[in-house]
């Protein structure tokens, strides 16, 4: 079977059409950063695609706490950031049969060496990497750190994957604007629900479960 793909990694040392969420453009030159996809083999039901964006998060994050010190925090759904900023995205694409998913290609962009001054200037206030952010790490060691991460939380209960994530997640409590599958809303953040979506508490009280989207930090105004 298709099992021996399982963990197939394929790394770029570049990108000239780097792409995120939405089509969004992915600044990558060379040498600067981890640009790679991974293949993972599973059986999960239909709406259990979370369990793998959600663990791809945590062990980036837990793999560039372990050798650099500093210490990420998850936002929802696939970004990883330090400081606030981002130092991660990540892309998962599943392909499902038999009303199962079956595989999901897990593509990760983290900057590593980049210098504040290099991102283009859109990016500068809210991109960072890990140099950037005063870490120090060989790339190759970073990537097999990740992977090891990987194959480690694809092994974790649902149960386990969200608490861990909870725990990273500095979102909680802040107000947030929700671009998604249910229009764009405002609100507080609340809590990851037992099926990986993003809650938010609305103005009015009541609580709202978003699937797919794209949250926002809104800054307060004083």
């Amino acid at each position: 079977g298709s099992g021996g793909l399982d963990g197939f990694t394929c790394f770029a040392e570049y990108q000239s059409k780097g792409r995120g969420r939405l089509g969004r453009k992915w600044y990558s030159p060379v040498g600067s950063g981890l640009w790679f996809s991974v293949l993972r083999i599973h059986d999960l039901a239909m709406d259990g695609g979370w369990r793998v964006t959600l663990g791809t998060g945590i062990a980036v994050a837990q793999a560039v706490a372990k050798l650099t010190g500093l210490t990420p925090a998850l936002k929802w759904p696939n970004d990883v950031h330090i400081d606030g900023r981002k130092v991660a995205g990540i892309l998962t694409e599943t392909r499902s049969s038999l009303n199962r998913l079956q595989s999901s290609t897990i593509g990760i962009g983290l900057n590593v060496h980049t210098d504040t001054s290099e991102f283009p200037e859109d990016l500068r206030e809210t991109a960072v990497s890990i140099r950037s952010a005063g870490g120090h790490v060989a790339r190759g060691d970073l990537l097999v750190e990740i992977l090891l991460q990987l194959q480690d939380v694809s092994t974790w209960s649902g149960e386990q994957i969200l608490n861990v994530w909870r725990e990273k997640c500095q979102q909680w409590g802040r107000r947030v604007r929700v671009e998604g599958d249910r229009g764009i809303h405002e609100g507080i953040a609340l809590d990851v629900a037992e099926d990986g979506a993003f809650v938010v508490e609305l103005d009015s009280g009541e609580s709202m479960k978003v699937h797919s989207g794209d949250v926002t930090h809104l800054r307060t105004v004083t």
